[in-house]
Order: structure tokens, then C-alpha cells, then sequence
């Protein structure tokens, strides 16, 4: 290739194996965690009470991201306070049954707290 078609390459068309990757992983992660059903739900959450709560994080050694009610939510409202993740304090309430807990904690759970459920 002459020097001008390697620029406009390198430039354009390139991509490197890391963003390759990224990009994948983003894509498998949003259809195993049907992150666009949860956002639609997060945008009625917004519209109704003017607040989109969602954690993210690990559980059960995977990725995890989940759609919190804010009816069930709680946190430092001082206000000076932009964001939520800048709050000193946060409480979350949650009702589930022993079957959800056992899918959510059981890697946590010792065997003993397992037969107590």
C-alpha cells in the first residue's frame, strides 16, 4: 500500500485487538444482562420521580447491573450533593423471597446459613 492508503488505515479503519475485545464484551454483556430492558424501566423511573437508580457491580463472581427502585432507596440529600455516588451514606430496601436469596448470596453463605434458609 502506498504511505497515503496506510495513513487513511491507520486512521480510519484500524482497530486494535483491545477495542475489538471491549467492544464484544459490551455486546455479549448487554444481551446476557438485558441491559436495554432495564434502561427502558429506568427511563419510566425518571419520568414518574425524576430519579434513574441502577447498581452495578459483581455478584456471584459475574458481571451484574440491576434497575433499583427508588421508592426503595435512600440517601444523603444535602445540598451541595450533584451526584449520588458522592453521598456519605446510601440504604437500599429489599423484600425477597429465600429462593432469591439463595441466588444472590450463595457464594457468601456458608453451609451452615444455607440450611437456616
Amino acid at each position: 500500500m502506498p504511505p497515503e492508503g496506510i495513513a487513511k488505515y491507520m486512521s480510519k479503519d484500524y482497530k486494535d485487538i483491545i477495542e475489538n475485545t471491549a467492544y464484544h464484551t459490551l455486546v455479549y454483556l448487554r444481551e446476557k444482562l438485558n441491559l436495554d430492558n432495564e434502561f427502558i424501566k429506568g427511563w419510566k423511573d425518571a419520568l414518574i420521580s425524576g430519579t434513574e437508580i441502577y447498581y452495578v457491580g459483581v455478584q456471584n463472581d459475574e458481571p451484574y447491573m440491576e434497575r433499583v427502585n427508588p421508592l426503595f432507596f435512600a440517601y444523603d440529600q444535602s445540598p451541595d450533593l450533584e451526584f449520588i455516588e458522592d453521598a456519605s451514606w446510601c440504604c437500599r430496601r429489599m423484600r425477597m423471597s429465600i429462593a432469591e436469596v439463595y441466588d444472590r448470596y450463595n457464594n457468601k453463605l456458608t453451609e451452615k446459613d444455607l440450611n437456616k434458609l
